[in-house]
C-alpha cells in the first residue's frame, strides 16, 4: 500500500478508502490526520496486529502491496467526518468494515462482529 506524502497530508482530516486491487473489496475510514492514519494502517497490517480481522486476514492472504489507500474526500470540517463516512459506507457497502456507522453518524458494531 502506497504511503501519502507528509507536506499534502499532514494534519488534514477526511474520509479514505483501502481497496484491494485483487478483489475490489474495500475499507471505508475517516480520520482528524489521513497521513498519520494511512501510516497506522500500514504499520499495522504489516506487522499482522491491525484490529479489523477481516483486513488484516485478507493482507496476510494478499499481500500489502495488492492494497491501494485512497482519499475520497480531504479537507472536510471535522465535526462533519462521521457523517461523511456513514455517507459513503452507505453508499459503497464495504465488505471490510466490521463497524457501521449511520447515516447520523453513529459508530456501531455490525451484527457479525458482536457474534
Amino acid at each position: 500500500m502506497e504511503k501519502l506524502k507528509y507536506k499534502d497530508f499532514y494534519k488534514v482530516p477526511g474520509i479514505y478508502k483501502i481497496t484491494n486491487i485483487i478483489n475490489n473489496k474495500l475499507y471505508i475510514g475517516s480520520s482528524t490526520n489521513l497521513y498519520n492514519r494511512n501510516r497506522s494502517h500500514n504499520n499495522k497490517l504489516i506487522h499482522g496486529k491491525h484490529s479489523n480481522p477481516k483486513l488484516q486476514n485478507s493482507v496476510n492472504k494478499y499481500g500489502i502491496d495488492s492494497f491501494a489507500f485512497e482519499i475520497i474526500v480531504s479537507g472536510c470540517d471535522v465535526s462533519n467526518l462521521l457523517l461523511l463516512e456513514g455517507k459513503y459506507i452507505s453508499e459503497l457497502k464495504p465488505e471490510y468494515n466490521i463497524d457501521e456507522v449511520d447515516l447520523n453518524g453513529k459508530r456501531t458494531c455490525s451484527e457479525s462482529t458482536k457474534k
